[in-house]
């Protein structure tokens, strides 16, 4: 797979070139979050999970979200990302507002970046929603427990201003088997004498 380097200022250069807006305005003083949901999933060998990275500014005043960036890490020995193209998705809440502009990086094992920003003159999006979604492929041997990490999240609003926010990562824990023979057997043992 062919490294990309994230150029850094891309996302604030996208809203404001593109917005048609000024790049001057204040953040809210409230914050909004960013969460992995769920924030504890377990997946078998070679099996998938679906995580979701999902936004909440319900209760921040403001211009809306037009645009985010987000540097998610994991721990590549024990997951990966099988088809980025396909596995790295974007979520409904900017592309339910206007076109957008999603990109997904890869600058090194275990770290992927994801960007994107509401195209042209629209409102930014308001409440709460689904940025992204990660469909993360277990190792076929191994086992033990992959952090995802929200290592860097910068949210911004119609004026290119920060949209302040904290977050919660999740984890995803690499059974020693599929998850699947683990709950048939479970169930065996509930039903069967």
């Amino acid at each position: 797979m062919r490294k990309l380097v994230h150029p850094g200022p891309l996302l604030a250069f996208c809203v404001a070139a593109l917005s048609g807006m000024a790049c001057v305005g204040q953040a809210s003083a409230d914050e909004a979050t960013v969460v992995i949901d769920p924030d504890h999933a377990i997946v078998g060998w070679a099996g998938t999970v679906t995580v979701t990275v999902r936004y909440d500014g319900t209760g921040v005043a403001g211009n809306g979200l037009r645009g985010f960036h987000l540097r998610v890490a994991y721990n590549d020995d024990l997951i990966y990302l099988n088809n980025p193209v396909v596995d790295v998705a974007e979520g409904d809440l900017l592309s339910g507002v206007g076109t957008t502009a999603f990109l997904r990086l890869f600058p090194e094992d275990g770290c992927v970046v994801i960007d994107c920003a509401i195209l042209g003159p629209t409102l930014g999006a308001f409440g709460a929603g689904d940025l992204a979604t990660l469909t993360f492929t277990g190792r076929s041997s191994g086992q033990g427990t992959s952090p995802l990490e929200l290592v860097e999240v910068e949210l911004r609003d119609t004026l290119n201003a920060t949209i302040p926010s904290s977050s919660t990562s999740g984890e995803i824990v690499l059974a020693d088997t599929p998850v699947e023979a683990v709950s048939w057997s479970c169930l065996k043992a509930l039903f069967l004498p």
